[in-house]
């Protein structure tokens, strides 16, 4: 642990769950804060968290216009909502003014060693996962960082820094945003689950986007480990790291994925698909790369093979929410972009209702062509609902366009029979009619168990 913001004077942007964190944290290790927000005190989530923080002694601006004196601040410290192309960012790195991202802040006030895990999708189960296998087998670890909504109990990852000890180990869910600004952040752990087109309302490009996830190694090297899949090469950290390399794939590898079943080298552990909380390869590897992540904290195989038989999965990832007159409706509201929804219906068997739809994030919508034979239908909501509806047409399926989640919902349940099964995996992102995934995905799941009580 290395305070070095004791006096400093900072400006955190952004006052969101991540910023509000960031603002009690630094202000805790003695740090002159400044937060600031555009948006003005009148929205409510905003005015409880000023009134907190000034509360704790931070000064806070709302309505915010952007101006900042660069020769009055030691370091600004934007939350992961706020682009790097943002005008004042772009000036305070014209005029050399350090910025630090959450995870560089936590990094550095941690006595705690940090796991990081990142990637498009699964990163949140194989977080969830990891940080249950070491609970499991009595290790002090802490559910942090990127991950929310999840039902288990998580925390914001500069205040899980701010509280550990030496002895606790903490398991962060990292998104690209996370890095964007990281200097000297150095996980003892990492990995990159996959990468596939995302975000790219973002960034300028497919490129930009995996490069920025790749900074998750920039400072690793002897003594770290990494974890990756032998088959994506993208997600691997640099040959000259020195790191410790476990992969997944393969014979060769130190992980062995087969159909439905999923093995380790020099151990007799062995796991079955059908006995996971969701079936399906995508699973299987989830436990491959938690299992390894696990190892070097002090778990054994056979110790991550017994805690994936009590994990019960995440909210809003592959829920599944109940079953109605004979129909399955899972909740993955989670899934934000078209390759996750071509993961998610790939595990799914039998005749699939697929509900998506909101602000699409990339311009690729093949996963969706690809995907949509497996469909009997396909029920599109919200601001881009008419591009994912030529995509899925395309691909050979009926697809139906309505205003909203609650009319697709309808539409899908009474067309529904026994056998089928309801998914909500929107392949986009939700703020067009949801302030957030889970709000999204509660939603749903509100409106699925209502019709169960009626």
């Amino acid at each position: 642990m290395t305070n070095s913001y004791r006096d400093a004077r900072v400006v955190v942007i952004g006052l969101g769950r991540a910023g509000f964190g960031m603002s009690k944290t630094l202000n805790a290790v003695g740090a002159k804060v400044l937060a600031v927000d555009e948006k003005s005190a009148d929205n409510p989530d905003l005015l409880a968290a000023s009134d907190a923080l000034c509360a704790a002694g931070v000064d806070v601006i709302t309505s915010w216009s952007g101006d900042l004196q660069f020769s009055t601040l030691d370091l600004i410290a934007p939350s992961p909502g706020v682009s790097a192309n943002h005008p004042t960012l772009r000036s305070a790195a014209a005029a050399g003014v350090p910025i630090h991202s959450e995870m560089e802040i936590a990094y550095r006030i941690s006595r705690a060693p940090i796991i990081a895990v990142t990637g498009t999708n699964g990163k949140s189960t194989v977080t969830a996962l990891t940080w249950h296998m070491l609970k499991t087998q009595k290790q002090s670890a802490v559910l942090c960082g990127n991950i929310a909504g999840s039902g288990y109990d998580e925390t914001v990852v500069t205040t899980a820094a701010l509280n550990a000890s030496p002895t606790d180990i903490l398991v962060a869910e990292v998104s690209s945003f996370q890095l964007e600004w990281i200097a000297e952040f150095r996980p003892r752990a990492a990995a990159i689950i996959q990468i596939a087109p995302d975000h790219l309302d973002r960034y300028s490009s497919f490129e930009q986007y995996a490069a920025t996830k790749r900074k998750v190694f920039s400072n690793m090297g002897a003594g770290d480990t990494v974890v990756a899949h032998h088959d994506r090469p993208e997600t691997f950290p640099p040959t000259e790291s020195g790191v410790n390399l476990l992969s997944i794939g393969s014979t060769g590898c130190d992980a062995l994925l087969e159909q439905g079943r999923l093995s380790f080298v020099n151990s007799a552990v062995v796991i079955e698909s059908r006995s996971l909380w969701f079936p399906g390869q995508h699973n299987l590897e989830n436990c491959a790369f938690a299992s390894l992540l696990s190892l070097p904290f002090g778990a054994t195989l056979e110790g991550c093979s017994q805690a994936i038989t009590s994990f019960k999965g995440l909210r809003n990832r592959m829920e599944f929410v109940g079953e109605q007159a004979g129909v399955r409706y899972i909740n993955n509201s989670m899934c934000t972009n078209p390759a996750a929804v071509e993961s998610s219906l790939s595990a799914l068997e039998g005749s699939t209702l697929l509900l998506a739809g909101g602000v699409c994030k990339v311009s690729d919508l093949s996963p969706l062509v690809r995907i949509a034979s497996k469909l009997k239908k396909a029920y599109l909501f919200g601001r881009d609902a008419p591009k994912l509806a030529d995509a899925i047409a395309s691909g050979g399926c009926d697809a139906e366009r309505f205003d909203t989640l609650d009319e697709a919902l309808n539409a899908a349940r009474n067309e529904a029979v026994s056998g089928d099964t309801v998914i909500l995996a929107p392949g986009c992102a939700s703020f067009d009619q949801f302030d957030s995934f889970i709000e999204r995905g509660d939603r749903f799941r509100s409106l699925v168990l209502e019709r169960a009580h009626a």
